[in-house]
């Protein structure tokens, strides 16, 4: 597990909601859980375990869509949110030549539904997994 602010945390998940939901439920059950994020997060987590475990979402940055992004040539292209793939295939299609890569589950679902026919997921939601899931392209 990772350390912030020189403390050990509890439990970290894996960026699957449903596979972090229910370990987090069973650690977290009868308690209120504070979850910072995204103004726009989907919260999936939150509303997997709210019948056992009371949570309390709190915005501390507000991630909205870039508009017009700009074309990419690269062969590979790596989203890290179902919000940056829509933004960017709502401008461009994906090219013949060009792979998709996501960051989870969601990412790629919402890659498919916008089109992208081959989607690499990554196995965790860190930039490790990413970069896995980059690199595993080599075998398409």
């Amino acid at each position: 597990l990772g350390y912030f602010l020189g403390r050990q945390p509890d439990f970290m998940g894996n960026g699957n909601p449903a596979a972090t939901a229910a370990p987090f439920r069973r650690l977290a059950r009868g308690e209120t859980v504070l979850f910072p994020g995204a103004k726009n997060s989907r919260q999936s987590v939150q509303m997997a375990i709210n019948s056992e475990v009371e949570t309390i979402s709190i915005a501390i940055y507000d991630n909205q869509p870039v508009e017009n992004p700009a074309l990419r040539t690269e062969s590979v292209l790596a989203f890290t949110s179902p919000m940056n793939a829509q933004a960017y295939f709502a401008v461009h299609p994906m090219h013949r030549r060009q792979f998709g890569v996501a960051i989870g589950n969601s990412t790629a679902e919402a890659m498919l539904k916008l089109g992208v026919l081959e989607v690499a997921v990554a196995a965790e939601a860190t930039e490790k997994g990413l970069a896995e899931a980059v690199m595993s392209i080599r075998a398409w």
